[in-house]
């Protein structure tokens, strides 16, 4: 009787999965950041609908899709880095205009800063159409915050950062077995300073010198592996407030990296990523020689290697685990110039190596046209997000976060 029970019970149970797997088919695209992150970051290797706002071409890839995430915005990072930068806390929606594409397709995004001092936030407009063999994607991104300090109930320092970042991008194939993406675009920086302790008040620091241009292929290499080499450059010059300098200053800062991936599918519920990549940077720093400056100029060098291995299975039609871990080996130079005394310059300087391994794992839950996408990094579960949980800036890169999408 018991053994005949059991019997049953176990027809019901694989009866219910064969259901389940009917009802919930396998999600035909991705579109997260918590994914990019929990194989490893750096979402550039690989096809993903969270890279629609760097690589602008592949906005048609994605055409009706909705996205809402936990986690946070890094206002101060390079705005050509995206893959650190937008790391979730808002949403976004992408909708075809019109059934057959004539009209193409738009794209809405919003990202928040919540944790004071540093409030602000960032709007995103896309819109992609197909031109002929090319599809085209236009890309405007506007994004501010605002930071001060204050002695009791009065005022004392503060400044406000605006970008409004313009970009273009196409995708094309090359061959049947190849095609290429292209984006760049151009930004316009604005700051105002406002320092009651040093007498300065300065306002409408603009400057439309920074600019940034990439270039990535998918080439297919047999039926299970695809390679996907990228190049990017990026100039950031604009006039702000260093923290470093701790004066009003000019900067120019670029970024140059270079890379490949290998997408490996073992089948088609298996992905195997490897990605190797070399990136060079340099920011230099003159400032405006206000009365206190602890700098007159600075120079910081970089140069870093960056080797990442990811996996991703779906195990069952609702069930897709992931995890990835990154070798970062970053070799900084820094060279500082003090306001000289008695007419000698003084200067201060430092040589370091960093080597980090970060370790992520992931899973994502997909019901019919519904994705939950949730990544773990390797302080979980203490780390639950920037937003859930005020971590400190320290963490901002290294958080655990979600993402929920509905594809209509």
């Amino acid at each position: 009787m018991c053994e005949r029970y059991a019997k049953h019970r176990t027809v019901l149970a694989v009866a219910l999965l064969l259901v389940l797997a009917t009802l919930c088919p396998p999600a035909t695209a991705h579109a997260s950041t918590a994914r990019i992150r929990s194989l490893g970051g750096a979402g550039h290797y690989f096809e993903d609908a969270d890279n629609v706002t760097t690589w602008f071409g592949s906005l048609l890839d994605y055409p009706d899709l909705a996205v809402l995430e936990v986690g946070d915005y890094d206002f101060t990072a390079s705005s050509d880095q995206i893959d650190q930068q937008a790391t979730g806390q808002g949403g976004g929606i992408h909708f075809q205009a019109d059934e057959a594409g004539k009209w193409g397709t738009f794209a809405f995004y919003f990202n928040s800063n919540i944790p004071e001092p540093e409030p602000g936030g960032m709007f995103t407009a896309m819109y992609g159409r197909q031109v002929g063999p090319l599809a085209l994607g236009l890309y405007f991104r506007g994004s501010s915050y605002f930071s001060y300090t204050q002695s009791n109930t009065q005022f004392k320092y503060g400044r406000s950062h605006y970008y409004h970042d313009f970009g273009a991008g196409v995708r094309f194939d090359l061959n049947p077995d190849a095609y290429v993406d292209l984006a760049g675009q151009i930004i316009n920086t604005k700051c105002d300073v406002f320092d009651e302790f040093r007498n300065i008040d300065m306002e409408n620091l603009s400057s439309w010198d920074s600019y940034g241009g990439r270039i990535r292929a998918f080439v297919k290499l047999s039926e299970q592996v695809t390679l996907v080499p990228v190049f990017s450059h990026f100039q950031d010059r604009k006039k702000t407030y260093s923290d470093i300098l701790d004066d009003a200053a000019n900067t120019d800062s670029r970024l140059t990296f270079g890379g490949f991936g290998l997408n490996i599918f073992a089948d088609p519920d298996n992905l195997v990523l490897f990605s190797a990549e070399y990136r060079s940077g340099r920011d230099e720093l003159i400032g405006f020689q206000s009365q206190g400056a602890r700098y007159y100029v600075g120079d910081h060098d970089y140069f870093s290697w960056r080797t990442r291995f990811g996996l991703e299975s779906r195990l069952l039609s609702w069930l897709t685990l992931r995890a990835g871990t990154e070798y970062r080996r970053l070799d900084d130079q820094y060279l500082y110039d003090r306001q000289p005394e008695q007419g000698e310059r003084v200067f201060d300087g430092a040589h370091i190596i960093d080597v980090q391994i970060a370790l992520d794992l992931g899973i994502g839950l997909h019901f019919g046209s519904f994705d939950c996408d949730v990544v773990f990094n390797d302080d979980a579960p203490f780390s639950l997000g920037h937003f859930l949980t005020g971590a400190g800036e320290s963490e901002a890169s290294n958080f655990t976060s979600v993402t929920l999408s509905y594809y209509f």
